[in-house]
């Protein structure tokens, strides 16, 4: 399984980067702004894209979300530190299979994988 982390904050990404590593995943890009995840998805294929919504610029996570979502099917887990009604909507307008609100533990995306079938326990 392939998986894109976009995150603006470093060790943010890297602590997720660590996760699911734990978790056995090895194909793992990381992104830490809008113009370097489209640059990473010129050559990867993500099956399951890691989002913040808020990444310091005017274009959004959900932004990214939709248009990849547009080209090919990818899951998509919300990370964010955005728990109010306005950043829920504009989800909303993708398909994804969570919405975390940071901080998380990593056992919520454990169980979250497992759900989805993509891991076992």
């Amino acid at each position: 399984m392939r998986i894109l982390i976009i995150e603006d904050n470093a060790i943010q990404a890297l602590t997720l980067e660590m996760i699911v590593q734990r978790l056995g995943f090895s194909e793992i890009e990381k992104a830490y702004s809008p113009s370097q995840a489209y640059k990473i998805l010129e050559n990867f294929t993500p099956d399951l894209m890691l989002v913040d919504i808020n990444l310091g610029t005017e274009e959004t996570g959900v932004d990214i979300v939709k248009n990849v979502q547009q080209k090919h099917p990818a899951l998509v887990l919300y990370i964010t530190g955005n728990s109010d009604s306005h950043h829920k909507l504009m989800a909303d307008e993708t398909s994804y299979i969570d919405y975390m609100i940071k901080p998380i533990d990593p056992f919520q995306i454990k169980k979250v994988l497992e759900n989805e079938k993509l891991i076992t326990s």
